[in-house]
């Protein structure tokens, strides 16, 4: 309005000064004055024409400030939010309808109404120290702070409100007002309260769980993990946070392939049930089983990767100490004596604890030294130069790790050699990559036996449990050991006993022998003496005379030597040479052999298919051979003229023994008949030798020969072999 009044103003002078340039006095002015004039009129012209176009610059910013200010009113009148304006000392200037309605009062009730009022009792002080705050210009406002208001104070209800204050100053910067937002926040309250109990919980789940919680950046760096993690690994999160996980945590040898699952987690796949080993502090090494997730911000980038892991070392070893106990006593079980058995239970008891070698010393009972037996190691190994230095090595009682052992009739765990001065071979298995060993002693509690040594990569230390394992698979093998030497004694006694029973059938022998070739010598005597005096009666007599005589002098010699032979083949001691021998290859050949003489007879000779896991055995041809001759002919001798039958079956007792079975439908044999037993013959020209010699030969593979009858009549007899060698301890 000013400016538009300075415009009329203006416009008047002009005007005026226009009026006296067209009088009649302008004569008597002068010429300069009337320049003068001219100028200032134009001047003042010029000023008009600014003015006005100003009045109408001014016209529309004030018709715009006016539309401005009636939008910010709307805006103000039906914001969602409350809105309040106050004066400097508090009291409510102007309020808005959400501001009604928040606060439960009508409008024009509001007015002059200080806001402290509305904030709650035990605030009102704080409240207070913030407009005291505000006008000494100490804090600018724009902050969030939650305040509880009561909209009505008959009942005392009330909510959590946000308050935003925004100092109003004028030009020297003195307050004049506050303006106010104000939000409900009591759902947010109760939702931020909810979330932080969730919250809290969830820590105090993370702070208390079994198990470990580990965070990892997108690149693999430590972020967090919990309390149990630092109990598992020896370290504390300060000292690691921000290192590189693969590099702090895990062997050389799994670093790329767990990295290469990391990666697979980060691109949002999850990984579940990977094992893999951490080391520890101490250089320890423990199983964890991880279950991964990917972590991810609103926007779906990725943050990092949750992983939380299962400690299973125990588990592991739990299952690891119960394998290797089945192993060794499957390799005990199937093992005729330790040398056999060694490199097996070496290589069960590697494989079943994770051990990379392994080594048995048995103590020398005369030297009272321990003595290197045998080992077992991963193909990986070059084990030359220990093998060798071992093998050199004996050890006195208390010396080096098996004297410990032998010793104290405990296991023993180094977990480092290097720290380990009492340890002797130190330097080659340093070599090997083998720091860590364990010994355990053999025996039955009572005495030590032997000594079972064994090395790995890792410095992972012993459970007890697993020392205790260790010692019962010692006491395990050591009672095979006392036993297969038990065993070993009683076959020996057992063959002094059949020494001492074939030098009493020797004698036996002796006496028949004394009994069973007089007589034949007796008749060959007459024979002898016949021809002698025939030939001297009458030298020229024909030669046939004497020839009856001389043919029974022939065959009495072929019986007395066939006498001889199986009385020599009773005395021999048998001494075997062992072969493999094909079952079905061997067993047709027999029936080839005796084929003619039973097609001659009218007999039919044959044999069934053999089982396949009976298809070989080792054993002495030649004399399996005799055996199975004198069964086949005793049977057709005992059917003497057909019809019948001979038949030959093979079949599998075991998985280690098989059965050759040779029937006949003869007769049979009396039962009073004691078929084994010297001398004792069904057949009239028969020695009683020929079952007893096959029998002791059968049993000097191991096996036996046995008699079954057949009914209604016949007989079977059965020679059942090892399928091995016969091996002693």
């Amino acid at each position: 309005m000013a400016q538009l009044r300075f415009g009329a103003k203006i416009k008047a002078a002009r005007v005026q000064l226009e009026r006296l340039g067209r009088s009649q006095r302008r004569t008597a002015l002068p010429a300069n004055t009337m320049a003068a004039l001219a100028e200032t009129l134009e001047k003042l012209r010029s000023a008009e024409e600014e003015a006005q176009a100003e009045s109408k610059e001014l016209l529309a910013a004030r018709q715009a400030l006016e539309a401005r200010c009636r939008r910010y009113q709307e805006l103000f009148e039906l914001a969602p939010d409350a809105h309040l304006l106050t004066d400097a000392a508090g009291t409510i200037v102007e309020a808005n309808r959400a501001a009604a309605r928040l606060l439960n009062r009508r409008r024009d009730s509001l007015q002059r109404k200080p806001l402290a009022v509305f904030v709650c009792p035990e605030q009102r002080p704080v409240f207070r120290q913030q407009l005291s705050r505000l006008e000494k210009g100490q804090d600018k406002g724009g902050q969030e702070w939650i305040v509880r208001l009561q909209p009505t104070s008959d009942d005392g209800s009330g909510f959590d409100a946000a308050l935003v204050a925004t100092a109003v100053s004028d030009a020297s910067g003195r307050l004049t007002g506050v303006r106010w937002l104000v939000r409900d926040v009591s759902e947010r309250i109760r939702v931020e309260e909810a979330l932080r109990r969730e919250r809290d919980f969830a820590e105090s789940l993370i702070e208390t769980a079994q198990v470990i919680v580990l965070v990892l950046d997108s690149r693999g760096r430590i972020v967090r993990f919990n309390p149990f993690f630092e109990e598992v690994s020896g370290y504390s999160l300060s000292e690691v946070q921000g290192h590189d996980w693969f590099a702090t945590f895990l062997p050389q040898r799994d670093r790329q392939r767990i990295r290469e699952l990391f990666e697979t987690a980060v691109s949002g796949a999850r990984v579940q049930g990977n094992i893999n080993p951490i080391v520890t502090k101490h250089g320890h090494e423990r199983e964890i089983e991880w279950y991964t997730k990917t972590l991810t911000d609103p926007g779906g980038s990725v943050l990092g990767v949750l992983a939380v892991g299962h400690d299973i070392t125990e588990r592991l070893c739990a299952a690891q100490r119960l394998s290797a106990q089945y192993a060794v006593t499957r390799v005990l079980a199937a093992s005729p004596s330790l040398a056999e058995a060694t490199p097996a239970l070496l290589q069960a008891i590697c494989e079943g604890l994770g051990w990379q070698l392994g080594e048995l010393w048995h103590l020398d009972a005369a030297s009272q030294e321990l003595r290197w037996d045998g080992m077992w190691h991963v193909p990986s190994l070059d084990a030359t130069e220990f093998q060798a230095a071992s093998s050199r090595s004996v050890f006195q009682i208390a010396g080096g790790l098996p004297g410990r052992v032998w010793a104290s009739g405990r296991a023993v765990c180094i977990p480092d050699v290097t720290a380990d001065e009492g340890f002797h071979r130190s330097s080659i298995v340093i070599k090997l990559g083998l720091p860590h060993a364990c010994a355990f002693p053999l025996g039955n509690g009572h005495e030590v036996i032997g000594v079972m040594a064994f090395y790995r990569r890792d410095l992972r230390r012993c459970s007890r449990e697993t020392l205790d394992t260790l010692e019962s698979l010692g006491k395990q093998i050591g009672d095979f050991i006392v036993r297969k030497r038990a065993e070993a004694e009683l076959a020996v006694s057992q063959r002094l006993v059949q020494q001492r029973e074939r030098l009493a059938d020797i004698g036996a022998i002796t006496a028949q022998i004394i009994h069973d070739l007089g007589n034949p010598l007796a008749g060959v005597s007459m024979q002898a003496q016949l021809i002698a005096r025939r030939a001297s009666r009458d030298p020229d007599r024909p030669v046939s005379t004497v020839r009856a005589a001389a043919e029974r002098i022939v065959a009495e010699a072929h019986r007395l030597n066939t006498l001889i032979a199986e009385f020599r083949d009773f005395a021999r001691e048998q001494r075997l040479e062992l072969k493999t021998i094909a079952v079905p290859r061997f067993v047709q050949e027999v029936i080839d052999l005796w084929q003619p003489l039973a097609a001659a007879r009218g007999i039919t000779l044959a044999t069934r298919a053999a089982d396949r896991a009976a298809a070989s055995l080792v054993a002495d041809e030649d004399k399996l051979r005799r055996v199975l001759d004198n069964l086949v002919k005793n049977a057709l001798e005992a059917i003497e003229q057909g019809p019948g039958c001979v038949s030959i079956e093979v079949s599998a007792l075991a998985q280690d023994r098989v059965r050759i079975s040779v029937s006949d439908t003869g007769p049979g044999l009396p039962a009073s008949v004691q078929l084994f037993r010297l001398f004792e013959t069904t057949k009239p020209h028969g020695t009683g030798l020929g079952l007893a010699v096959a029998r002791q030969m059968v049993q000097a593979h191991g096996g036996n020969l046995t008699f079954a009858p057949v009914q209604p009549h016949g007989a079977t007899f059965h020679v059942d072999l090892p399928r091995g060698a016969v091996g002693e301890f």
